[in-house]
């Protein structure tokens, strides 16, 4: 799971968070599609919970299972490494995810949107998915993961 987090990667499939309800809200004008600032309310409950995140007593738990953590990321066989910079590569992409303004433009090329800006769309799915979250959730977000990145930064 750190691993994953590490890469950017969402782990829907590992963490019971409530997923986005409804479908995601779109506009659209003059034959392009922009996410709809009503679509950012679906992703309130999430960052609830992660607002609720004590980083300092996160981090303090995390120190004192670090060994029993680090011995499973062995056995994992991931290519070493350790789990704390796994974790701390997750903070650090989630804290890189750029603060765009103004509307963002989707595509549909098939079923599923995509950004329709090359650099956006390749960016990391957490990345992404704070984007889709909005101005304020992602604002929230990365604060959080500010507090937790440098909790684990600076503890034993």
């Amino acid at each position: 799971m750190a691993d994953s987090f590490g890469r950017g990667k969402v782990l829907r499939d590992r963490l019971p968070l409530p997923a986005p309800k409804g479908k995601m809200a779109v506009t659209e004008r003059e034959n392009r599609i922009f996410l709809a600032p009503e679509n950012f309310s679906r992703y309130d409950a999430l960052t609830d919970i992660v607002a609720a995140i004590d980083a300092d007593a996160t981090a303090r738990w995390f120190t004192r299972y670090e060994p029993l953590l680090q011995q499973a990321w062995g056995e994992l066989g991931t290519n070493g490494g350790s789990v704390r910079g796994a974790l701390i590569a997750g903070l650090d992409l989630v804290l890189a995810t750029p603060d765009l303004e103004g509307e963002i433009e989707l595509v549909q090329p098939a079923v599923f949107y995509k950004y329709a800006d090359p650099s956006v769309e390749s960016l990391a799915e957490v990345q992404k998915l704070l984007i889709r979250a909005g101005p304020g959730n992602r604002n929230e977000i990365k604060a959080r993961a500010r507090s937790l990145r440098d909790a684990l930064a600076n503890s034993p």
